[in-house]
């Protein structure tokens, strides 16, 4: 009775020992609380640069746009040198000079009077302006009305305005979207697309 006792006792210990891992110790890879080894990039991958601020500097926007810088001018009346600049003229009755070989002439004031010597193109917006342009010109844009222009070649002629005159040395294309507007050229033959009312074109 005393031997079945100790045997029992003894059973009881061994499988205690087992379920407690006596005399071992976890190795760290079998541990649930080690901290996981951090990532690491992999070699010879550069981090990203850093984004560099935007310049404000608008010349230096406008140079990497490869447009032209604008003028805004305000003045009524003297002479203005645009030599590479597109200029806005936003004053009203001026009497203005542009001088160079300008960009984009945009009149945005009403019944400007304005020579110019040399430009890109030209847009007129104020109503009642007179612009006369000595050389040719890519674009010329009439959303003004009852506005005059003249000028040498023309590349392309936009008509959207009313009442305007036009006298060109000759004009390669013309749009017309207003009415009672009238063309004249010194010869050629442009070719119109007319989709207003009561427009005339013609070569004298």
């Amino acid at each position: 009775m005393a031997l079945r006792a100790l045997l029992s006792a003894s059973l009881l210990a061994s499988v205690a020992c087992g379920l407690l891992a006596c005399g071992k110790q976890a190795t760290p890879d079998s541990h649930p609380d080690s901290p996981a080894a951090a990532p690491h990039a992999p070699a010879g991958v550069a981090a990203a640069p850093v984004p560099s601020v935007p310049s404000m500097d608008g010349a230096t926007q406008v140079a990497s746009n490869g447009e032209r810088p604008t003028l805004m001018v305000t003045s009524t009346s003297g002479t203005v040198s645009c030599d590479g600049h597109n200029v806005d003229l936003t004053g009203q009755n001026a009497n203005l000079v542009l001088k160079g070989d300008c960009g984009t002439i945009a009149v945005l004031g009403q019944h400007a009077i304005v020579q110019i010597e040399r430009a890109e193109a030209v847009r007129m917006v104020g109503n009642d302006a007179q612009v006369t342009l000595a050389g040719d010109a890519s674009t010329i844009e009439l959303f003004s009305r009852t506005s005059t222009l003249k000028a040498g070649r023309i590349g392309t002629l936009l008509v959207p305005g009313d009442d305007n005159q036009v006298q060109a040395q000759a004009i390669a294309s013309a749009t017309l979207h207003g009415r009672g507007n009238r063309i004249t050229q010194q010869s050629g033959t442009a070719m119109v697309n007319d989709y207003g009312s009561d427009n005339q074109i013609s070569t004298r």
